[in-house]
């Protein structure tokens, strides 16, 4: 509203303006509003406006103002608060009331969730606010929900408000083992309180996870076993388990016993299955070796015969291997002892005495023990018992692997069934003899006839009369050859050159070749894959010949692959090729057709390494190059002298082995010939050798046998050469 005056007037606002929500403007006399007026609780105002002039003396006059406030339909509604704070436990059922949101507005409103609902896990009301579940609470997946929450009217205006539901851990998860079982071992000179040991000698850690938090995820754990309980405990929030009392690998090697853990909640929760824990006990060697008894005496007749078994000796040692060797006594290495089983042999039959006393040694490799060995060598007393042959013969296939029956052995000078023991004198774990009957068989084993093709079995018969009366036979046992080794060439693969003027007939090279096997299987003949209708070759004994003379315009160059072929069931066949190079009369002819050098590696460049030469019939001045299109980076020929030089360094770790083809040609009329150049680089050692590792650590137990193995370290050098490992330098602590 306006007030028009004549004169210059200023208005003010003198009462009524409550919280100052309306202001006038002084010169015009215009009321607006000046606060929000959906704040305001009232809705009638009455204000008081003053009107002054600017004369003298000055003049005023007041007027009254009524105005009444009307709600718009366009008015949102109105959250008392900005955000909601709440919380709900996890095991809440579904339909569990939260909280409720309210909004006041003149006009009907309702609510909805506008976003942070994931999954729909909350309901709304959309007339009363009261926010409910609608689907299981998991605090483990979700924590906390931040739900943006709406107000409408119908008229389209709209509040937001946010809503923050924390979720309360409850315990409904179980703990659950990492592992279902563990291992562990523990030295038996472990101290007490020792921790047992896990994977790379760190401590055991029975370990378990609690999906909850807080108290509802401390685990506590706890062995079942009374029994493990008297030699182990465990650590009940760490999971580790020490030594409470000694233990010894002799008594028990292993332990086996169940681990369980719970939780802190309210009610605890156990595991569903506990966990399974093997401890092991390191052996201490804190054991001696002990022979069975001191002094052993064994019997063997005369004469005596190579690989009779004489005696076994034994010696127990509770915690480690035995190894057995003979230390006195032993003349002319007469007898041999089996380091592992302790079994004593006859292994020199020359010079061999009636009596020998050995001593022998039991060591686990710190402690000995010794044993006398008193060998008393008898002589077969005649008598009417004796077997039918002197000697037998049998034979073998070898490679057999099967039993096969060699010769039934009968004896004479006896009473019908009357018992009778027979035994193998020197079976060396090949033969084996029936006891009672006599049967005599392999056991098995498979022979290698070039390795050895006959033994000789000794077999000895005894009666049960008192004194008991003996006889022995020897049985030869023949290996039969088996075709199955192949032909080998001696002097193949090989490079040779001929003069065109050869003549049919001639013998131009006797190839050799060799085959381990006997007989036929032995045997063997030769042929050509390729004659060119111009070779042969004799199948008997490898002479190559010409058929027909030679051409060498048609071509002067032949490459002859010569099979050589034994006449074995199924037969066996080696390959090898022949390079026939034709010379003409007026080619140019090398010294040699193959120049092999051998070259140090670190030979400097541009070093003088060959000089080949050739000779020209034609008097003509020769050139030579290299054929290989690679070489030129690498090697170098003077085309005038023949002299060879390389010119980047050799090394041996990148290329061990350089082939090339010289060729020196006629320089007028253009004959040539080719020679091969084979160079061998020989290492030299200029590679430092470079450990696997910068740096080893290892745990090891007091007490452990001397040479035992403790770690072992590994390096490489490029070269050729073998490393050594010298113990440079010791810090003891």
């Amino acid at each position: 509203m306006y007030f028009g005056l004549l004169f210059h007037r200023i208005f003010l606002l003198s009462a009524g303006n409550i919280d100052n929500t309306f202001s006038i403007d002084p010169e015009l006399g215009s009321i607006s509003v000046s606060k929000p007026l959906d704040l305001q609780p009232q809705d009638q105002f009455h204000l008081t406006v003053k009107a002054t002039d600017q004369g003298f003396p000055q003049r005023s006059d007041l007027c009254s103002i009524h105005i009444s406030i009307r709600i718009s339909e366009q008015t949102p509604p109105t959250f008392p608060s900005d955000e909601y704070l709440t919380e709900v436990s996890e095991l809440a059922a579904l339909g569990t009331p939260v909280v409720t949101v309210s909004a006041s507005s003149p006009a009907a409103m309702h609510y909805g969730i506008e976003s942070g609902n994931s999954n729909g896990t909350f309901y709304i009301n959309p007339y009363t606010g009261l926010i409910s579940t609608q689907k299981r609470l998991d605090f483990e997946n979700s924590e906390s929900y931040k739900l943006k929450v709406t107000a409408s009217t119908s008229a389209g205006a709209s509040s937001r408000t946010v809503v923050h539901i924390y979720v309360v851990d409850e315990n409904d998860n179980a703990p659950v083992f990492q592992q279902g079982e563990y291992l562990g071992q523990i030295s038996e000179s472990a101290h007490v309180n020792s921790m047992v040991m896990g994977e790379r000698n760190t401590p055991l850690v029975v370990q378990a996870s609690d999906a909850d938090r807080d108290s509802n995820s401390l685990l506590t754990y706890h062995i079942l076993e009374p029994e493990a309980l008297k030699v182990f405990k465990i650590d009940s929030s760490m999971g580790t388990i020490s030594l409470i009392s000694p233990v010894d690998f002799e008594a028990k090697a292993e332990y086996h016993f169940t681990v369980q853990v719970k939780d802190s909640g309210e009610p605890s929760l156990y595991a569903a299955e506990p966990a399974k824990v093997t401890v092991r006990v390191l052996d201490l060697n804190d054991c001696p070796p002990q022979f069975s008894t001191p002094v052993y005496e064994p019997s063997i007749i005369f004469p005596a015969v190579r690989d009779t078994e004489v005696v076994r000796v034994m010696a127990h040692d509770a915690d480690s291997a035995v190894s057995y060797t003979i230390s006195q006594g032993n003349l002319h290495n007469a007898f041999s002892i089996h380091p592992n089983t302790g079994i004593i042999t006859v292994n020199n039959v020359s010079e061999f005495r009636p009596f020998y006393q050995l001593i022998v040694k039991a060591s686990d490799g710190l402690y000995k023990d010794s044993a006398a060995i008193k060998v008393n060598v008898t002589n077969i007393t005649a008598s009417d018992l004796e077997f039918e042959q002197k000697v037998y013969s049998a034979s073998v296939t070898e490679n057999l692997k099967t039993v096969k029956t060699l010769a039934a052995l009968k004896v004479t000078g006896c009473f019908f069934n009357e018992p009778l023991s027979y035994s193998i004198i020197n079976p060396m774990g090949r033969f084996a003899v029936s006891q009672t009957s006599g049967v005599l068989e392999t056991t098995g084993i498979p022979f290698d006839r070039e390795e050895q093709d006959v033994y000789d079995v000794v077999v000895k018969v005894e009666d049960m009369r008192s004194p008991p009366r003996t006889a022995t036979t020897q049985v030869k046992v023949f290996i039969d050859d088996v075709n199955d080794n192949s032909p080998q060439f001696l002097n193949l693969p090989f490079s040779m050159m001929i003069s065109e003027d050869s003549e049919p007939g001639d013998v131009l090279y006797q190839a050799t070749a060799i085959d381990r096997d006997l007989g036929e299987n032995g045997s063997i003949m030769y042929s050509l894959e390729e004659d060119y209708d111009l070779f042969r070759i004799d199948p008997d004994v490898g002479d190559v010949s010409l058929k027909r003379p030679l051409d060498f315009e048609a071509l002067n160059k032949y490459v002859l692959t010569v099979f050589a072929i034994d006449e074995g069931e199924p037969s066996h066949s080696t390959m090898a090729q022949l390079s026939v190079q034709v010379r003409n009369r007026t080619n140019p002819v090398f010294q040699t057709l193959l120049y092999p050098l051998k070259v140090p590696e670190n030979v400097p460049p541009f070093t003088t390494i060959l000089h080949v030469q050739a000779r020209n019939p034609e008097g003509y001045r020769l050139v030579y190059n290299l054929e290989e299109e690679n070489t030129s980076k690498d090697f170098h020929i003077d085309f005038k002298t023949g002299v060879l030089t390389f010119t980047n360094p050799l090394d041996y770790e990148s290329e061990t082995m350089h082939l090339l083809t010289v060729r020196a040609t006629d320089a007028v009329t253009g004959a040539f010939s080719e020679a091969s150049i084979e160079i061998e680089v020989e290492d030299v050692n200029d590679n430092a050798p470079v450990f696997s590792k910068p740096s080893y650590s290892v745990n090891i137990a007091e007490g452990l046998p001397i040479n035992t193995s403790v770690i072992q370290v590994s390096a490489s050098d490029r070269d050729s050469v073998k490393l050594k490992y010298p113990l440079e330098r010791w810090q003891g602590y």
